[in-house]
Order: C-alpha cells, then structure tokens, then sequence
C-alpha cells in the first residue's frame, strides 16, 4: 500500500472554480441537487429569484440562498476570497496562519481569523459517518525525518493511522488520527471508530491488524513494502 493519493491542486482548483458564479452555482448544486424542498411547507415547486442560484417556494413565497445554512452565508468579503480561504486551510499540510491569508487575499487579520476558526471547526469529524466502500488503511509517521526511526520504532517522530475510502472518482474522503503505538488495540479503536464492518478493508500484514476479520469480514491483507 505505498500508493500516494495526489489533492487537488491550486491550479486545478483555480480551473474549476474560476469566478463567483462558479463557486455559487457549486453550492446551489450540492444543496439542493434538483430537488428544491422548502423548509417551511415542504413544497418542491420554487421559481428563481433575482440572483441566479437563489430560490423562492412558489406556495409560501419563502426567500432562500444557494449560501443560506452554509459557512458562506452572510460573508462580508467575496465568495471567490473564502472559498481559496477553505482550499488552503484544509489543504495546507502544516496549517496556515490568518496572517498569512490576510496577506494572500488582501484581507484584514481580523477577519480572516474568524472565518478561518469556522472553517476549521466544521471540519471536525462528527464520527456519525462511517466509511462504507473501499477502505485502505495504513499507518505512516509524521513529525520530520528522524535517523533514529527504523522500522516501526517511531524515535522522535509520531505514528499517525489513516483510513482512505475510494470512490468511483478516486479518494472521496479519509480519516486520520495519532496513536502512541501501532498496536491492536489502537488500530483497531480506530478502524471501528471510522470504518462500518461490511466494507471493503485493506491494509497490510502488521501484526496489528491480525485477528480483525472478526470484525470487517471482507478486510483483504496484502504486502505493503515497508522496511522493518
């Protein structure tokens, strides 16, 4: 399992996601993906409002915006600014400071740094949503390169266990957490933390995942290459 799974990066991002319109049409479309429901009645038939990616209940005449309900909502600088704000944050492997982004999109500190709390919070996992298809989970070390590491003896440095579904267009979502040892009783935790019993399990021959086909019936070994 030495595959390494490639984010996306800023220059695809920034081709994706080129101007305003584009990032409001992307949230109208993951929130109500062709099917309108209004919160107050319940009815499906809505007409568009003035703005392109607004909707109005055609019954109760109820106003909603494609950024209502959403980390977006009610934002005082533009969409375009806190959606590279939300791809550096959750992308940037060793976190960036609202310094930082004040200076990248030319914003007061002040205000990236509440906006960068929000973001940070609604990516904690409520854990209430287990992985359900094909699971790859390995253990890796983090924390900079350590002479005195070898083979699972961590030295200096952390053992992190991650998990990593696959969907049908590549990596859909993964979990990761720091554990003191590789143990079973640690990998283990994780795994049924993270992972429902009847998905598709991979991960390697470590001593740690011994036994846990008790567990997830369908887990697969295979070698993964490591030294040690």
């Amino acid at each position: 399992m030495e595959k390494r799974y490639k984010g996306l990066s800023i220059f695809e991002f920034q081709k994706m996601y080129p101007t305003d319109r584009d990032f409001y049409k992307y949230l109208a479309e993951m929130k109500w993906n062709n099917s309108f429901i209004c919160k107050k009645c319940g009815h499906t038939h809505y007409c568009k409002e003035i703005k392109e990616f607004d909707r109005q209940c055609s019954k109760f005449r109820r106003f909603e915006s494609s950024t209502a309900g959403t980390l977006f909502h009610q934002m005082e600088f533009p969409i375009l600014k806190t959606f590279y704000i939300v791809y550096y944050v959750s992308t940037s492997k060793n976190g960036i400071s609202s310094c930082e982004l004040s200076r990248k999109f030319e914003l007061r500190q002040k205000t990236c740094w509440p906006f960068k709390q929000k973001v940070m919070k609604a990516m904690e996992s409520s854990q209430n949503f287990p992985m359900v298809e094909n699971v790859e989970v390995d253990e890796t070390y983090v924390g900079g390169q350590d002479d005195k590491a070898l083979g699972r003896n961590e030295g200096k440095k952390k053992i992190m266990v991650v998990s990593i579904e696959r969907g049908s267009k590549g990596v859909a979502r993964w979990y990761g957490r720091v554990v003191e040892t590789a143990s079973k009783v640690n990998l283990g935790g994780f795994m049924r933390d993270h992972i429902r019993s009847n998905a598709e399990v991979k991960n390697d021959y470590w001593s740690g995942y011994k036994g846990m086909e008790a567990h997830f019936p369908k887990m697969t070994r295979e070698k993964s290459g490591k030294k040690g």
